[in-house]
Order: structure tokens, then C-alpha cells, then sequence
């Protein structure tokens, strides 16, 4: 007697040519001798195949069967243009000598697998090793994959060596480090495919980065790809769980296709509950996409090296594959393709690094030597899988899912563990951003500019990406004293360099501007838009002065103030062209003679036309403000907190000022300001409230002593508003966010980080009627409704409209628990109401004002100049909802003209109009992100005319030449 049964395998085969699915039949011969026959499969819409059994042993024994390939039988469904893969029914006949046996057995259930493993490492600069001995770890990396390439280049496309470097930085050092026959076969190997650089720096702290800095970060590829023509479609971002929304714009923008992700859940837990989708359009703010490749479980199993199990010996290694990777996608319902990839290899980079990869390409070679033709492993680079992914979405129909939103911070945190550096940082950034736009407009006076001050711009880009490097932490104690002077040195030197920019270019823009013999000051917006603010400088002497509008003519209300020793000048410039200048001529007076200042102090109280507000005696946190204009009153009073207030979290329990001394700061024609200075917790708090006669704003500078300490401690400065049902945005790098999950309102996605968030330049709290705008200076983080540093939430806090500034904290254990040692801080705000609903422009347009001064000059006498003497636009662009981010020299030198980068800032795709009646253009093109020429413009009547997506970047180049 004879039975059987069986199941659908793994494996596939070719048989005479053709590709055969094979099954494991087990065969149950009680005839009591052995028998041959046939198994033979029959599926509709294929032909039966036939396999023979020339011997059938006695016993029950399993054989190797083979059926039609099925895959793929999609069945229409809702995710996927062409559904999902559904295994069939097959009708199985063996036949033994007359007897003809029958069963009905699935097949199909596993795909013809290809497995796209590619090798990377994580250089953790810095992460266990000291910052020379990360770099040589690396190089010698490279050098040892370069090597298996070489003695690997005979064997199968598969099983040929590759290597997928995932930031620039290495090849940086390799170029640094190696000969020149070295570098050549690197790129060579990058030519033919062996070797694919990912055109990112480094592993940076996206949501950290101004949008400027995140671009930034792609631009030495771009010298890559110009001197060596590497290819520049596929970026990785490896290990850090988040990723800012606005990075897919910044991707795409730079002709970027592919994205690939591997994160570690390492303090995010919120990761657990990402939408499980391993491949998807991430789709930016203003609508652009890049096809992406992130597996949930494949990170939370292995983290960035999730071919790491190819280092196990053989059949350790094919278990694994076989018996959970094959499965995870097989069993997938949001995976319709035939191919995955495996992300990383080595995971951190180390001393046992450049060992391992022999035993990995080994084990490929000897799995793809097996009989089988699939499963097959590919020693890949990235874009090997997104073509085979493409390809397959083209012949299938396949339509990936979109996923839009952010991602949310969690190691982003990590500078306010050194939040006086940060703060710098910050201030650095933007001033770099000023720098290059000086240098850009004094080349057009003098062509030597650019050359004069190329080296230090350079200098400066370079620490600017390179301070967004995740490790601001270390494995030991010695390793994160280390990453802190590693920061600050970067930190001094960026900021040491755009400096001596800013002071040369703007000396050469001045001494084109013609004066008389008074004291003239010369006053420059590097904002695209006209600009009312506050002027401060160094009194030329002792007061009292007549300023003088050389515009208008007007005699201003000034004052003179002691700051830090120093009598400083402070008027209202008002008008301001942008990106361009006023002058103003000061000279010695008798007397003043203005009207009686608006400004009213009295006690705990200053008011102005704008606002009055009340400062708390006990805290010193601000006990109300009402904003005149608009009749409302800003501050929650239900709150237990007031605005403003000091909060010291200290082992769980919290301290916060008591006994709080007011005292009057200045009070004249310009601002008044309130003094207050209040103690807690191993803190000295000095607070400095000012208004403006004419300014509608409330300035907060809060200089902090506190003493260093390493006990558990987060520190706030908590600002509650008072707007019901309010709706939260803040400024995010490339994006304005409204926080909180897609399902709620909100711009962020399932799984997204939102213990805190990171902030560029402003926080927006509206609703229909009122708003208020909240400008940070000096710090980044913010939390909402309550201190969430240690929860999980989901959406903001909806019980309150309070704002939680988180200054410093240090919950990561492997940081620097005592802020460096540092003991004096400043955190600077500004508060400004306005009418319902926010305007991103309007918001854009006060939290940049308020980080990035006036920048004041004074002139020599009796100069000629080929400037106007008066004011002055250089560049300007219309409608307000655009606003100039950037504008510098090309890359390539002021022969290839200047780049212009425009933001649309409220949602509103529109034809912005710029004007270059004052640049000489005679030519512009429509680049792309990373300065490559895409579309030339019409320029009529010197203005270039440019659409722009909601929420779009868009960049130009003026060229000056034919």
C-alpha cells in the first residue's frame, strides 16, 4: 500500500531550463519492495509538471517534487494598485505502477526570494575609540572590502564583494589618509558598481539642523559627484531612530530617488508602534517623494546590522535566513515583492570590523553555490535593490503605499545635555547663513571676495555639518569629556571663522557707501524682507545724540545703555530694505528733545502701547500680560505656573524661585526693562523683561548661574498661554509642523518621537481668533500642555495651551551628566500676539528677526562710494509668503554666479517674483538643491518669475556673465 502527502518549500529550481517551485512530498511505501512512478502537479492556467521517481524506497521517506511557479497571483486589494500575492490549490497525482493516488496541497505560499544584503558600518565617530583611531579603523575598512572586491571580481554577479559607505565623512578620511592610486580605485570601484556612497556627511541630528545645515550636509557628495561622477540616488541614514519631516523635501530636492533606513530603538520606545510598512513613498511637506526602505521588525531584531547573522558559521547563518528573514517578508501582508534587503552588516564600527568580512562573502558564495536557483543572496549595494523593486513595480503594477509626515526627536535631545555649546551652535548656524549672503553681495563690488573668504566658508561649512553628528555622547567617561571639547572646539572655530566673514564682507560693502564728515552708521538687514527693529552699537562717544534717518530725515528717539560695561547706542531702525541697507548720521547734541516715551514702569509693572505686563513677586515668572491691541490676556492665570517661570526638576521633585527681588533696569525714549533676580535650587536666576516704545514684542533674556551637578535634573522655563482650544505649529527644519499623529490632527507619523520637539526659530499657538508667537534664541527643545521628557505621547497636551522650553536635562546616561562642567547659561525669548490662525510667514518672518540681529557698521568719513548713500536692497522677492533662506556664490566661483534659495512658508503654492534689478543678472536657471542647472528662467524687466510648491524649496542661479 501506498500514501502520501506533502508541502510547498523555499526552494526553486531550474529544470530543463525552466523555473520549478519544489515541494517535499513524503512518501509512505508499504508495499514491501521498493517501486518507481511519477508525481506530477497540476494548477489551473499552467501546464502539469512531471516529476519521475525512478525508485520509491520501502518506509516512509521525503522526495524532492517540483510544481509550476504561481508567484506572483495578485488578488485585487485596497494597499496596492495590483494587490497582494494569494497562493493556489494544486491537484498532486502519484502514480505507482496502475495506482493513481490524489491529494489537494497548497502551493505558492513561498516566493522565488532574492536577498539583497548590503554591507555598511557604522562609524560612531568617535563612539569607543579616540577620534584618530575611528578614522584609521575606517580607512582600513574600506581598504579590506576593496581587497575582497578584487579577489572576488571572478565570481558571480552575487557573490562578488560590495561595500556601501553611508556618509562622506569616510570617504573624506580615505581621500585624506590614502595614496592616489588608493583613491583611484575606490572611485573606480564605484564606477563599476562595487562601491556606492550614500550622500549624506554623516549620521546627523536632522531635527537639530536649520534647513541651510541639512542641505549643507549633501554638498561634499556634490563635489564628489562633480570630480569622480559618483552616483548620488540613494541615501542612507543610518542608526538614529528619527528623522525630520523636512529631510524628504532636502532629499528629493537634490535628486535624490532612494532612501533607506535602519534605526536603533535605543531610548525611543515610541518606535514599537511605527506603522509596519518596510517599503514606501515618504512623501515632504511640499508633496515630493523618495522610495523608501525601512522594516520595522527587521530594525528592532537587528538594528542596523541586519546581516549580521552572515558572520555565524554556514548553517547557523542559513537557519536564521531561512527560518525567521524569508518568513518575516513571506508572511508579510504589506509586502507584495520578491526581494528585500538587508541593512548593514558590521553595525558599529571596531577593531574586529575589517575580520569579519571574509565569513560573510563566504557564506553567500557558498549559499548561491547550493542547487537551488532561489532563495538567492546578493552581495548588493542599495540600488541594486531599488531596481529590482522597480522593476517589479513596473511589470506587477505595484503602487507603494505614501507615508507623510514626521518622525519626531528623541536623540536630538542630546545637545541640551550641553546646552551653553548648543546654544552657540545655534548662533553659529545662522550667522554662517549671514556670512555667505555678505560675501555674496560684496562679490559683486569686488570679485575678490569670494576668493578672499572661500577658506574660511569652507572651514565653517565643514564644522557645521560635522557638529550635527549624533555622538555628542561616549561609551566611557573619558569618551564623553572627549565628545565635549570635540563639540566646542568645532563650536569656537565656526563661529571664530563666520565672524571674520561677516567683518570682512561687510567692510567691503561699506567702503562703497558714500559719507559726509559726521559719524555715519551703516545699518544691514540680511533678511529678504523690509524690516523695522532695534539697532544697538557701541556709543561713538559720550551721549547725547541726534540719530538721523538719511532716508527720511527724521530725527530718532535713542538711548544709551550699559551693557556690560559699555554705553551702548539703541535706536529703532524702521524700513530696512531687505537684504540690503540704511545709514543713519549720529551726532553730538546739547540736548534731546523727543516725545515722552510710551514706556510706563512702576513696581512689578511695565507697560508700553503694546503690552502691559505684570511680573509675579514670589517667582519672578510673569504674572499676566494684556495685549492692548488685541484686548486679550495672554498668560493662563489658572496656570500654577507663571510665564516664564524658572522650573528645576531635581531626582523627581521640583524647585522653582521663591522671594523674587524687582528692581528697574533702563528706562528712555527706545525700551524700558524690568530687572528681576530670584534663587532655587543651586540656580541664580537674572531675568531682564524689555519693551519698546515702537516695537510690538516682548523681549526675555534670562541669564542663569547654576552650579554644575550630576544628580538626574531637567530644567524648563514653562511660558502658559491663554488660548482656548488652541493648535500648536513650530518651525522644523524644511517644514512648519503641527505636532500630534496624522489621526489627531496632526503632521506626524505612527511611532514618531514626541517626548519633545525641535524647534528652529519660533513656536505658534493660535486658534480662530488669537494667537501668540513664541521665539527661542538660545534653545531648541519645547514640550506642550506638561514635562513629557519621560513619557510617550502621542499628540499635545490638551488640557492647557502652555509652552514647556526644555533648556537642559540629562536623562541619556551615556552624556556628560553635569553640562561640561559649565555654570553660567543665557536663554532668550521673545513674545509677540497676533491675530487668529497662524500665518507661517508672519511667524517665519518674527522668530528669524529675532535670530539674526541688525548688523551695524560704522562708516569712515568722507568715503566715496558707487553705493546709494541712503538705503539700499540688493535682492528682494514677492509675495511675503516667500522668503529668501540663502544666497551665496556658486560652488564653483562668482563666474558661475550667485544661488538663490527660496521657502514657501504658508502653504500656498505660488509665482514668486524676484527682483535683481540691483544684482546685474543677465541670465537665471532653476537648479536643484544641490546646485545642478535644471531649467533656464525669463527674466523681464530685471524680475526672475519662479513657481513655487506649498511648502516648497526652490533654488537659482543668477548668472552676472553671458
Amino acid at each position: 500500500m501506498i500514501n502520501f502527502n506533502g508541502y510547498d518549500t523555499i526552494f526553486y529550481y531550474k529544470v530543463d531550463g525552466t523555473l520549478r517551485q519544489a515541494l517535499k512530498i513524503w512518501i509512505n511505501n508499504r508495499t514491501g519492495k521498493p517501486q518507481s512512478g511519477a508525481v506530477t502537479v497540476f494548477v489551473n492556467d499552467h501546464e502539469p509538471v512531471t516529476t519521475l521517481l525512478p525508485v520509491i524506497s520501502e518506509g516512509r521517506r521525503s522526495y524532492t517534487v517540483f510544481a509550476p511557479v504561481i508567484y506572483p497571483n495578485f488578488k485585487p486589494l485596497i494597499s496596492y494598485g495590483a494587490g497582494r500575492h494569494s497562493p493556489v490549490r494544486a491537484r498532486v497525482e502519484l502514480k505507482v505502477g496502475s495506482q493513481t493516488i490524489t491529494k489537494s496541497i497548497t502551493i505558492g505560499r513561498w516566493r522565488p526570494w532574492t536577498i539583497y544584503v548590503c554591507q555598511d558600518v557604522c562609524t560612531d565617530f568617535t563612539w569607543g575609540h579616540k577620534e584618530d583611531e575611528t578614522i584609521n579603523l575606517s580607512v582600513n575598512l574600506t581598504k579590506a572590502h576593496l581587497k575582497m572586491i578584487k579577489a572576488t571580481e571572478g565570481k558571480s554577479f552575487e557573490s562578488q564583494n560590495r561595500w556601501n559607505i553611508n556618509q562622506t565623512m569616510e570617504v573624506m578620511w580615505f581621500m585624506e589618509r590614502e595614496t592616489s592610486e588608493k583613491i583611484k580605485e575606490l572611485f573606480k570601484r564605484e564606477k563599476d558598481d562595487h562601491i556606492s556612497i550614500s550622500p549624506i556627511y554623516n549620521s546627523c541630528l536632522t531635527s537639530t539642523m536649520s534647513t541651510e545645515q541639512a542641505i549643507r550636509s549633501l554638498y561634499f557628495a556634490r563635489e564628489l559627484e562633480k570630480k569622480y561622477g559618483i552616483d548620488l540616488s540613494v541615501v542612507e541614514h543610518i542608526e538614529v531612530p528619527t528623522i525630520a519631516w523636512g529631510m524628504a523635501t532636502i532629499f528629493a530636492g537634490a535628486g535624490i530617488k532612494y532612501f533607506v533606513k535602519a534605526w536603533l530603538n535605543f531610548m525611543a520606545p515610541f518606535c514599537n508602534r511605527r506603522d509596519d510598512i518596510p517599503l514606501f513613498y515618504w512623501e515632504g511637506p511640499d508633496g515630493s517623494k523618495v522610495l523608501t526602505a525601512s522594516d520595522k521588525a527587521a530594525c528592532l531584531r537587528a538594528a542596523y546590522a541586519q546581516a549580521s547573522f552572515l558572520f555565524k558559521p554556514y548553517r547557523e547563518a542559513v537557519k536564521e535566513l531561512h527560518e525567521w528573514w524569508i518568513p518575516h517578508f513571506e508572511n508579510h501582508s504589506e509586502y507584495p515583492y520578491d526581494a528585500f534587503i538587508l541593512l548593514g552588516s558590521h553595525g558599529d564600527l571596531g577593531k574586529h570590523s575589517a575580520k569579519q568580512i571574509a565569513r560573510l562573502v563566504f557564506n553567500i558564495i557558498r549559499y548561491n553555490s547550493e542547487p537551488w536557483e532561489y532563495p538567492k543572496i546578493v552581495n548588493a549595494n542599495w540600488k541594486h535593490f531599488f531596481k529590482h523593486i522597480e522593476d517589479f513595480i513596473e511589470k506587477h503594477g505595484v503602487t507603494p503605499p505614501v507615508l507623510r509626515g514626521d518622525f519626531g526627536c528623541s536623540w536630538e535631545e542630546w545637545p541640551a545635555h550641553l546646552a551653553a555649546v548648543f546654544s552657540r551652535v545655534r548662533r553659529g548656524v545662522n550667522a554662517f547663513v549671514t556670512a555667505e549672503k555678505l560675501v555674496a553681495l560684496a562679490s559683486l563690488l569686488e570679485d575678490e571676495v569670494y576668493v578672499t573668504n572661500r577658506n574660511n566658508l569652507r572651514v565653517a561649512q565643514m564644522r557645521m555639518v560635522q557638529i550635527a553628528e549624533h555622538p555628542w555622547n561616549g561609551s566611557n567617561p573619558v569618551e564623553r569629556v572627549d565628545a565635549y571639547h570635540r563639540k566646542l572646539r568645532w563650536e569656537k572655530e565656526l563661529n571664530k571663522k563666520v565672524d571674520e566673514v561677516i567683518e570682512n564682507a561687510l567692510d567691503v560693502i561699506s567702503r562703497h557707501v558714500p559719507t559726509e564728515a559726521e559719524t555715519t552708521l551703516l545699518v544691514f538687514n540680511p533678511l529678504s524682507w523690509r524690516r523695522t527693529d532695534i539697532v544697538r552699537v557701541e556709543a561713538p562717544s559720550s551721549g547725547p545724540f541726534q540719530v538721523i534717518d538719511n532716508d527720511t530725515g527724521e530725527s530718532l528717539p535713542n538711548n544709551i545703555i550699559d551693557i556690560e560695561g559699555k554705553p551702548i547706542l539703541t535706536f529703532v531702525a524702521r524700513n530696512v530694505p531687505p537684504l540690503g541697507y540704511k545709514t543713519y548720521t549720529v551726532l553730538r547734541a546739547n540736548r534731546v528733545d523727543f516725545k515722552k516715551s510710551s514706556i510706563v514702569i512702576k513696581g512689578n509693572v511695565i507697560e508700553n502701547q503694546f503690552y502691559r505686563v505684570e511680573v509675579d513677586e514670589k517667582t519672578g515668572g510673569i504674572l499676566r500680560i494684556f495685549d492692548k491691541k488685541r484686548k486679550k490676556e495672554m498668560v493662563d492665570i489658572k496656570s500654577k505656573y507663571k510665564l516664564n517661570q524658572y522650573v528645576y526638576l531635581s531626582e523627581g521633585e521640583e524647585y522653582t524661585p521663591i522671594n523674587a527681588k524687582i528692581s528697574l533696569g533702563h528706562h528712555g525714549f527706545v525700551s524700558g526693562s524690568l530687572i528681576i533676580e530670584s534663587s532655587t535650587m543651586r540656580s541664580k536666576i537674572r531675568t531682564i523683561i524689555t519693551l519698546y516704545s515702537d516695537l510690538d514684542r516682548i523681549d526675555i533674556t534670562n541669564e542663569v548661574e547654576k552650579t554644575p551637578t550630576s544628580e538626574l535634573q531637567e530644567i524648563h522655563f514653562v511660558f502658559p498661554f491663554n488660548i482656548p482650544d488652541r493648535v500648536y505649529h513650530y518651525e522644523a527644519t524644511a517644514a512648519i509642523i503641527k505636532p500630534g499623529l496624522a489621526q489627531y490632527g496632526g503632521e506626524q507619523l505612527r511611532g514618531s518621537g514626541q517626548s519633545s520637539h525641535a524647534c528652529q526659530s519660533f513656536v505658534d499657538v493660535s486658534n480662530e481668533e488669537y494667537g501668540v508667537i513664541l521665539s527661542q534664541i538660545d534653545s531648541y527643545l519645547i514640550q506642550f500642555g506638561h514635562r513629557t521628557t519621560f513619557e510617550d505621547p502621542e499628540f499635545p497636551d490638551p488640557l492647557n495651551s502652555t509652552i514647556w522650553s526644555l533648556i537642559m536635562l540629562n536623562k541619556c546616561p551615556e552624556m556628560l551628566a553635569d553640562q561640561g562642567g559649565i555654570s553660567n547659561f543665557t536663554f532668550r525669548y521673545s513674545i509677540k500676539g497676533h491675530d487668529g490662525k497662524i500665518k507661517g510667514s508672519e511667524a517665519i518672518r518674527f522668530g528669524w528677526e529675532r535670530n539674526n540681529d541688525l548688523l551695524v557698521k560704522v562708516l569712515n568719513p568722507n568715503q566715496k562710494g558707487d553705493l546709494p548713500s541712503k538705503s539700499h536692497s540688493f535682492l528682494s522677492c514677492k509675495p511675503q509668503n516667500v522668503v529668501v533662506t540663502t544666497l551665496k556664490v556658486a560652488e564653483e566661483g562668482i563666474k558661475k554666479g550667485l544661488i538663490v534659495r527660496l521657502w514657501e512658508a504658508d502653504g500656498k503654492a505660488t509665482e514668486t517674483s524676484l527682483d535683481i534689478s540691483n544684482i546685474g543678472a543677465v541670465s537665471a536657471v532653476r537648479t536643484d538643491l544641490l546646485e545642478r542647472d535644471r531649467k533656464k528662467l525669463k527674466i523681464f524687466k530685471d524680475i526672475v518669475s519662479v513657481p513655487i510648491p506649498a511648502r516648497g524649496i526652490t533654488t537659482i542661479r543668477l548668472l552676472l556673465d553671458d
